[in-house]
């Protein structure tokens, strides 16, 4: 076996895939200096790497108990580390165990999904060997307060995928770099132009306003479930998204929908964070103070592109299957809602009011009491004199 220090297939694909094609802001607005409500100086950077693809393909093989990609022996037993790595992870709290701050951290969901985010986030930012290794080398000596010893899982995770580079490189990756080139080239050619419009419309419902930051959008072919995320990375938020079986409008609402996640990461809250925080004060329902203000960011997400790219788009919430995990019951509510934001004929704070007395009516105050014989309301009634005087 080779030494996990010399991962050589991870260098060599990259260096022949367009790793970013970077999208000019406008000239009316600078990174960085934003006027107050407009989002289209955002800058989304595409891009893709070897090392982030691989990533994708083995957490998504081992999720799905898969370890026989395309009858692949390294592959195999990657996946096996892959499983093997996230059984040294104690268990800690997870997306399942209660409301989370939003937007979600990444892509990992259950008991784990603290530690499998963060080793998700720095694989697929590193975007190479030698930065992984830069990054990895900066972790604390223990995570999940002292219960996991950061060095043993880093080596693991490295010696998976050095095991996995050659066969990777020799099978899946002949067919998953064609198409993560298609969808980048389609972006540059129909995506990058609407951009600016798509931001500003769906940021402008959700009441988003601040930094131009610069996000990156690492593009590759399959990842774990849910199939995108947006991460906080060492250099801010940045976004991921599988590509396989997305392309098109449906590409761009999902690209749009991260984006938003990053939008309110990287600047203040909009109407998804406050409205959490409201149906939290209000005494919501778990599920409901979780999952309302990701759906409201799919209904959103999908306005924009039927508005101002694809009248005929079909949301992915309901092609995909999103809508059928317990969101659908808020969708009378939030797609009327958000259609008559974007048709001015509502203002982001009164779509966070209206949804947050739709899904956590206030608590009615009780009735004053009912005033005695002979008292006014209010006013307490004449003190009779004592007897004898």
């Amino acid at each position: 076996m080779r030494p996990c220090g010399a991962i050589t297939h991870l260098r060599r694909p990259l260096a022949t895939l367009p790793v970013l094609l970077m999208l000019a802001a406008p000239a009316t607005a600078a990174a960085g200096e934003a006027p107050a409500g407009a989002t289209s100086c955002v800058v989304l950077e595409p891009r893709t790497s070897f090392l982030a693809s691989l990533h994708g393909a083995l957490r998504t093989a081992a999720q799905a108990g898969n370890t026989d990609i395309h009858a692949s022996p390294g592959l195999g037993r990657a996946i096996l580390m892959y499983q093997r790595l996230e059984g040294t992870f104690p268990l800690v709290r997870g997306a399942g165990d209660g409301p989370e701050p939003f937007p979600a951290p990444g892509a990992a969901r259950g008991r784990h999904a603290p530690l499998w985010g963060l080793f998700d986030s720095l694989v697929y930012e590193s975007g190479d060997e030698d930065t992984l290794r830069r990054r990895a080398a900066r972790l604390p000596p223990t995570l999940a307060g002292g219960l996991l010893e950061t060095g043993p899982a880093v080596a693991l995770l490295l010696e998976a995928l050095e095991v996995a580079a050659a066969d990777y490189t020799a099978g899946v990756w002949l067919e998953g770099e064609p198409l993560v080139r298609q969808r980048l080239a389609w972006w540059d050619a129909e995506l990058a132009a609407r951009l600016p419009a798509l931001l500003d419309a769906a940021a402008g419902t959700l009441g988003l306003a601040g930094p131009c930051p610069r996000i990156p959008v690492i593009l590759v072919p399959v990842m774990p479930a849910p199939g995108a995320a947006t991460f906080r990375g060492a250099d801010g938020p940045f976004v991921v998204t599988g590509v396989d079986g997305l392309a098109g409008a449906d590409l761009a609402e999902v690209v749009l929908h991260e984006a938003l996640h990053a939008l309110e990461a990287a600047g203040g809250p909009g109407v998804p964070a406050r409205l959490q925080e409201e149906l939290q004060r209000r005494g919501a329902d778990p599920f409901t103070v979780r999952q309302l203000p990701h759906a409201l960011l799919f209904v959103v997400a999908a306005q924009a592109v039927r508005d101002l790219m694809e009248p005929t788009h079909q949301p992915v919430g309901r092609s995909r299957g999103a809508y059928d995990r317990g969101l659908g019951p808020y969708l009378g509510v939030l797609e009327p809602a958000v259609g008559r934001v974007a048709a001015g004929h509502l203002t982001p704070d009164g779509l966070l009011a209206m949804l947050a007395d739709a899904f956590a009516p206030a608590a009615t105050p009780e009735p004053d009491p009912a005033p005695a014989p002979g008292e006014e309301a209010g006013r307490p009634a004449d003190t009779k004199p004592a007897a004898g005087l």
